[in-house]
């Protein structure tokens, strides 16, 4: 008899039976963000701690935060003080500044494709916080932002 090369059976049923375990699992973790309970849920992008706002303007200084100066570029963070998700998009005319959290369930939205999106119910958000595709009933807040060469500032009061 000749000596077969690879693996013994035996490890790759234990192989296989790992990589099905991993795969429920998987599929256990996004049934429970479908969840239908009240509480808030987060999923998908980064989230900053930003600076606390200073007289109710939250600073984003571009030395820190370079991806603002590139179109597209975006950031998403909680200022401690305020305790209120914030999202500001480049949009290569200007800044959309607005709410990050999902009205319909608290989510955090995220910028993809030019527009703002809840990864947890799937609602759409144009960048001036207008819905676009529920669930999600009422609009994003916008803030007021003004930009000048070292930073954009945010005003949330």
């Amino acid at each position: 008899m000749t000596e077969r090369q690879g693996h013994p059976r035996r490890t790759f049923l234990v192989q296989i039976a790992g990589c099905t375990a991993c795969m429920l699992g998987g599929c256990r973790i996004n049934l429970a963000n479908e969840s239908d309970d009240d509480g808030p849920l987060d999923a998908g992008g980064i989230i900053h701690v930003l600076p606390d706002p200073v007289a109710g303007v939250l600073t984003l200084p571009f030395s820190d935060f370079p991806v603002l100066r590139q179109t597209g570029g975006w950031v998403r963070g909680i200022p401690p003080a305020w305790g209120k998700p914030v999202i500001a998009v480049n949009t290569g005319g200007g800044y959309a500044t607005l709410e990050a959290a999902c009205p319909h369930r608290g989510c955090g939205v995220n910028y993809t494709g030019g527009l703002l999106f809840c990864p947890c119910h799937y609602s759409e958000f144009s960048l001036d916080g207008a819905i676009l595709r529920g669930p999600a009933e009422t609009p994003l807040g916008r803030y007021v932002s003004t930009v000048d060469a070292t930073a954009l500032r945010i005003t949330l009061a």
